[in-house]
């Protein structure tokens, strides 16, 4: 019996040490590799951006890719040597005045250490506590010493405060770098209605779960996209009722976006916008449209700062933590219901705020709202805040930047 034990032991540890060579093996032969040492540069970019690498000359800067797998062997060999993080490493090869990402909620990022080179996060997305950058802190000490960014490029006020209580640094509102190179075009607009899709291919797959977290609670898709889904059927049926013609843009290209809502809605009596690509347009049809109805995007947050008249549901995702945390204007401390916004469920209270922002005009809509769409995020335009800071660095601008 202790003999069978102990083979089956032997079996079972070989085949786990086969496993692990086996993954680690795949690994290796998807990754990228270079051998060269880096060069060294005066800004690196953390990971591939078009619109980061558009603010600077190209030949002063470099990038240093991540998420394509790229390894450079001369930075590895080198990390293992002096014991040091590869990314640590890295920047301290290249030696950069400058380093920045678009990639503001990748921790690996935040944890590099370079006391020699000024570090620089440009917000991309709306953040929450739910497979986002804040579930990744201790709520018990939010305050880490080791957590620093020199200048936090962030959307609007309640992200920066929210921000400053997790990671040192200055914090400078910029709005939205991708939103603030779209002027704003003076147009008369469409009396339709415009959903903001949030779609995804795990819509498909409600029963998988939504990110990894470590949270005790298990949040699978449908526990996310419940609320949402109803709210998209009442919002048709809105249309249908007030003779309104119902537009929904797409959220993603070549996943059956389209079809899915058309068995959602069970009619086709809707105009879809395809992404077909990323180079769509979205802020010029989002300025084409009277009234927006937003749940959680931040093409959403993006167009109220651009002046548009949106109704705001992201509460109705879930009432409590961490779902909570992508109500309208997290963090910010509003009331479960405002103007423009709800986090009800209620179908009489969904037709009270979509009321509201269809029959307001634009002038009592600027002096309503912008207090609220100002403390979530400013319009930019052409980026001067971000460009300033850039400037103030002396940091290599591309020629095309005033």
């Amino acid at each position: 019996m202790e003999q069978l034990v102990e083979d089956n032991y032997f079996v079972n540890t070989m085949r786990s040490t086969i496993k692990k060579f086996i993954k680690k093996f795949n690994l290796l032969i998807h990754v990228e590799l270079s051998i060269l040492k880096p060069k060294k540069c005066q800004v690196l970019i953390y990971e591939e951006s078009e619109f980061i690498e558009a603010l600077f000359e190209k030949e002063f800067t470099a990038v240093l890719k991540i998420y394509s797998k790229h390894v450079n062997l001369f930075v590895l060999i080198s990390s293992i040597i002096n014991k040091r993080n590869y990314y640590d490493e890295y920047v301290n090869v290249v030696s950069p005045n400058i380093l920045i990402t678009f990639f503001d909620n990748d921790l690996n990022f935040i944890h590099i250490v370079c006391k020699k080179t000024i570090k620089i996060t440009v917000q991309n997305g709306m953040r929450a506590h739910l497979g986002d950058i804040f579930s990744n802190f201790t709520p018990v000490d939010p305050k880490n010493a080791n957590l620093y960014v020199d200048y936090m490029c962030v959307f609007g006020k309640n992200i920066a405060t929210e921000l400053s209580k997790y990671i040192a640094g200055q914090t400078i509102l910029i709005g939205s770098l991708r939103n603030n190179k779209s002027f704003i075009r003076s147009q008369s607009k469409k009396n339709e209605i415009l959903f903001i899709s949030t779609f995804r291919p795990e819509f498909y797959k409600p029963d998988s779960l939504f990110y990894p977290t470590h949270y005790p609670l298990i949040i699978r898709w449908r526990d996310y996209i419940k609320n949402t889904l109803t709210l998209i059927s009442w919002l048709k049926e809105y249309c249908d009722k007030s003779g309104f013609l119902l537009n929904i843009l797409g959220a993603r290209d070549g996943v059956g976006e389209h079809e899915y809502y058309k068995t959602l809605l069970k009619s086709e009596k809707f105009v879809f916008y395809e992404r077909v690509n990323k180079n769509r347009g979205a802020y010029h049809i989002v300025d084409q449209f009277e009234t927006i109805v937003n749940v959680d995007s931040t093409l959403g947050y993006e167009a109220l700062a651009r002046g548009c008249k949106v109704a705001m549901f992201g509460g109705i995702i879930g009432k409590n933590y961490p779902l909570n945390t992508r109500r309208f204007g997290w963090p910010g401390n509003y009331a479960q219901k405002g103007p423009f916004w709800t986090d009800s469920l209620e179908h009489d209270q969904w037709e009270k705020i979509l009321n509201y922002v269809i029959n307001t005009d634009t002038n009592a809509w600027q002096s309503e709202c912008y207090q609220y769409v100002h403390e979530n995020m400013i319009y930019d335009e052409g980026n001067k805040n971000l460009i300033s800071l850039l400037r103030s660095l002396n940091a290599p601008l591309s020629k095309g930047i005033l």
